[in-house]
């Protein structure tokens, strides 16, 4: 109630790995790359930020034509508290047990049912198979002269694509 920001995803983060287990899941990219994990964590968007800043998909723009994916998986207790630290900074692309992936259409199965989120908000309590595919077109919108430039160097200082 207290907490806000980053402060409260990370102390929900950390106690929510105290008992979660994790989960079998098979990660398809364009129906080209699979991965199967035990699965921590799989972030797929088009920014780089998640829930109070995590850096969860570093590097990644809004305005790529496809998805950025980071599935996170087959990794011990322990290192888990770590690496929601890594996660935090956007520090964790190098690590044991991360997968980075882009691509237009990307299927997540899971073995037992899991929460979604979406932007935030919980749009399933129960899914066990996601679907997120690029729109052919791109939406148009009207931004400030400066504003990609303003995002690169944003950017440019914290991490690069991956």
């Amino acid at each position: 109630q207290w907490l806000r920001g980053w402060a409260k995803y990370y102390y929900v983060a950390m106690k929510k790995l105290v008992y979660y287990k994790l989960v079998p899941a098979k990660i398809q990219v364009d129906d080209t790359i699979e991965i199967s994990t035990n699965l921590l964590a799989c972030g797929v968007g088009l920014g780089c930020t998640f829930g109070g800043g995590f850096k969860v998909l570093p590097g990644n723009k809004p305005y790529y034509d496809d998805f950025a994916v980071c599935v996170i998986g087959d990794i011990p207790k322990l290192k888990q508290f770590a690496m929601v630290n890594h996660v935090k900074r956007g520090t964790h692309i190098d690590k044991k047990g991360v997968h980075f992936l882009r691509g237009k259409n990307v299927k997540v199965d899971i073995e037992c049912q899991l929460p979604v989120e979406a932007e935030g908000e919980v749009f399933s309590e129960k899914a066990t198979e996601i679907t997120f595919s690029m729109a052919p077109k791109k939406m148009k919108v009207i931004v400030p002269e400066d504003f990609v430039a303003m995002m690169e160097n944003k950017e440019s200082s914290s991490n690069s694509k991956f």
